[in-house]
């Protein structure tokens, strides 16, 4: 599949992946969220698949793959795409203010893009986007209350100033997820997905002043779920930013 758009190389980074070990969760504060937007009908998207299996089990990261549906009409219908994921991507694009829309397209921190395969960009721009203050500042505890995710935010006064709007949004993930692709340009291949979002809603705004943690109820979990990732998200008017906080916590 051909990349719509060319990224340029940042500068480099020594972030070590890590060969394995704890996904991030409550109590680690993760150096990055990385989303993946992958496609089941993108020829190039199977090496940043296998990359973001790798990537899924560092602990210092929170990994999300969201397979989109606008590679659909060339053959195969991706089993895994939901039109809010393309919705995503693309108000991604229009927040950034470049348009630029692809697949396998990696979306670090909210608030840099690289192509979803190269794995020392994706480190790169890791790195480069730790350097706003307000990227990952916010503590964020989930709690697993007999099925309900508590989820307690609770930034300080000038925290909440300086990040200014933002939201809370809950990621239902299955951790694996392996898909026979019988048409299209990966016709004949098998390929296995990690940190699949199969649901994602909005759980409330980021008020400084909530006294009480927020609560996911169990109906708004995905029942193929086997993690939950919890996003504090500025927005913008165009769309999604800089996001502010993170944490995963595990269901089986």
């Amino acid at each position: 599949m051909r990349f719509l758009i060319a990224t340029s190389l940042l500068a480099a980074a020594q972030l070590a992946l890590g060969p394995g070990g704890a996904t991030a969760g409550e109590g680690v504060k993760p150096k990055a969220v990385v989303e993946l937007f992958t496609s089941q009908g993108c020829s190039s998207c199977p090496a940043a698949d296998r990359l973001f299996a790798k990537l899924s089990y560092n602990q210092d990261l929170i990994v999300l793959s969201m397979n989109v549906d606008y590679w659909d009409y060339i053959g195969w219908k991706d089993t895994l795409a939901q039109p809010m994921f393309t919705t995503r991507q693309k108000a991604y694009a229009l927040a950034r203010g470049d348009r630029q829309v692809y697949t396998p397209q990696a979306v670090i921190n909210g608030r840099l893009h690289v192509v979803g395969s190269q794995k020392y960009e994706i480190l790169n721009a890791i790195e480069k986007s730790r350097q706003e203050d307000i990227v990952l500042s916010l503590p964020v505890t989930l709690t697993n209350l007999a099925g309900r995710i508590a989820i307690d935010v609770k930034p300080s006064e000038q925290q909440a100033e300086i990040a200014g709007p933002a939201e809370i949004w809950a990621f239902s993930v299955q951790r694996e997820v392996t898909v026979p692709i019988e048409r299209g340009e990966n016709a004949g291949q098998t390929v296995t997905y990690h940190n699949v979002v199969r649901k994602a809603v909005k759980v409330g705004d980021l008020k400084f002043d909530r006294t009480e943690p927020l609560t996911l109820d169990p109906a708004a979990i995905a029942p193929e779920a086997d993690a939950v990732i919890v996003l504090v998200q500025g927005i913008k008017a165009a769309g999604p930013g800089a996001i502010y906080g993170a944490a995963e916590i595990g269901l089986r």
